[in-house]
């Protein structure tokens, strides 16, 4: 492993969109090289030779991203998307398409590693082809999501590519980054990376029009053993809403065995009650409640000791406002 180039970016989502927050998002971007390992005994996604259909799995945990919580992703294309409206773009620009004739040579295929609460993604595209390239072009790369640090890496192995313009379309290399589709889906914006590809600088792309698709790209093809980290600087559940006071809220770990942390932030001087519940909206017990608690940061620790294994419902209410988030307690 070599010296990591590290970027600051600050990633600010502005378009609001319908029933979504205004979204705003700090990452620290690096880059270094890592020897590329593809994925053993991993658990195939696709059975067929893939194109443009949507393919679906389970992370495996709950993955934040732009403030919200997401336990499942849909594969197109290439692209990552989490709703209508949030994707990562490991390869954009292009598009991608199994290879294969009868029977696909271009596996999609995932691991879920670690211990609960550090688990980590990975997700292998394995030989896939482009739609505008040659029958010999490929490429192989993986996308990594970490369960403790919501930390994103983009990594890339071989890859054999004739005519970069025919597969880039007439730019000189691929969009990496995250993006968030506006409300009327004629704007997205995109924040990705730029230029050298050892050395890539942040982009925050704005308004990239539907029709245009001008989005930050970089000067090439990244090299085999290249790894593009994009890691969020802020606490999890990091979620801004003109409408509510309380502007951060997070449990953990999610699952949990017996001790669960509980921190959220008041904006301004409020009353907060934090209560446990079961998913039948029943009162368990009451956690922690004040009158007039000054903005502020709080942590309460939660003992789920004489508690059944199963599913809760952690509840924060402030004034008349309510955010609710679905724990677990494993025994």
């Amino acid at each position: 492993m070599q010296k990591a180039h590290i970027i600051q970016l600050f990633i600010a989502v502005v378009s609001c969109m319908t029933s979504h927050a205004c979204l705003a998002q700090p990452y620290s971007i690096s880059s270094k090289e890592d020897t590329y390992a593809t994925l053993q005994n991993a658990i195939q996604i696709n059975q067929t030779i893939w194109e443009d259909e949507p393919l679906i799995t389970s992370i495996g945990f709950d993955f934040e991203i732009m403030g919200r919580n997401f336990n499942k992703m849909r594969i197109q294309n290439g692209q990552i998307h989490f709703d209508d409206y949030i994707f990562l773009s490991p390869l954009g620009g292009t598009d991608l398409e199994g290879k294969g004739k009868k029977a696909t040579e271009s596996p999609i295929q995932y691991q879920l590693e670690g211990e609960i609460g550090q688990r980590i993604f990975k997700l292998e595209f394995k030989n896939a082809g482009f739609y505008s390239g040659t029958r010999s072009d490929f490429i192989h790369f993986q996308v990594w999501l970490y369960e403790s640090s919501n930390q994103i890496e983009f990594r890339y192995g071989l890859h054999q590519i004739e005519e970069t313009a025919m597969i880039y379309e007439a730019i000189q290399g691929p969009s990496i980054g995250i993006g968030i589709w506006a409300s009327n889906r004629q704007t997205f914006s995109f924040n990705g990376l730029k230029g050298a590809i050892k050395e890539p600088t942040g982009s925050d792309g704005k308004n990239v029009y539907r029709t245009t698709y001008q989005c930050p790209f970089l000067n090439g093809t990244p090299a085999p053993n290249t790894v593009y980290k994009f890691k969020a600087n802020t606490p999890k559940s990091l979620m801004v809403n003109e409408k509510l006071n309380i502007t951060f809220f997070k449990t953990y770990p999610n699952p949990f065995s017996s001790i669960l942390n509980i921190e959220f932030k008041l904006a301004k001087i409020d009353d907060f009650k934090l209560e446990l519940l079961d998913v039948k909206g029943q009162l368990i017990q009451q956690i922690a409640a004040q009158d007039n608690a000054l903005p502020n940061l709080y942590s309460f620790q939660m003992n789920g000791s004489n508690l059944i294994g199963g599913v809760y419902v952690c509840r924060l209410t402030t004034g008349n406002k309510i955010l609710s988030k679905k724990i677990f307690l494993s025994k």
